[in-house]
């Protein structure tokens, strides 16, 4: 059984390093070879109000309502709220629109590709079993294509961590 933590055999974090660089191996045309995001409605949404979210973010400011897109709406609302999640406050400060979508994508695929293996392992999986289902929940249809919905994408990406805690709450 694998414990979180510091106890990690070496086996394990190999595969762990290893599930981290594939998913930054996954999204790299995005990051390194400048290709633009055209799926869903990114372009006509997405790309003007990360744009804008990092040019308010980068200045110091609160984006509490954005006029130019939808004719105005609130942020607080339905799907904008990660505009206040910390880790993509802290990408749209430091990088520009696209690039912290993109950044967003590869962490919470990463992110959720190795709290399934933890899950997994804590479970008592072996670690090719692990490696295999956290192949499939990070890499897997559900999770890529659930790019333009980032409650969605945070949610799932966190989910095998809490129920790895709270598992490890319950053995305690």
């Amino acid at each position: 059984m694998m414990r979180v933590g510091l106890r990690r055999n070496a086996k394990d974090l190999g595969a762990m390093l290893i599930l981290a660089g594939l998913a930054l191996l996954f999204f790299s045309p995005w990051l390194w070879q400048g290709l633009s995001l055209n799926q869903g409605d990114f372009p006509i949404l997405g790309g003007p109000l990360f744009h804008w979210l990092h040019a308010r973010y980068a200045q110091g400011g609160e984006a509490l309502w954005i006029q130019g897109i939808a004719g105005g709406e609130p942020i607080a609302d339905a799907q904008i709220t990660f505009a206040y999640y910390p880790l993509s406050r802290l990408l749209l400060t430091l990088f520009s629109g696209a690039t912290a979508y993109v950044l967003h994508l590869a962490l919470h695929t990463g992110l959720l590709a190795l709290g399934c293996y933890a899950l997994a392992r804590s479970y008592g999986s072996s670690r090719q079993g692990a490696f295999l289902g956290a192949l499939c929940a990070g890499f897997g249809g559900a999770f890529t294509y659930s790019d333009n919905w980032f409650t969605v994408l945070v949610t799932l990406a966190w989910l095998p961590w809490a129920l790895v805690g709270l598992r490890q709450a319950q053995q305690a």
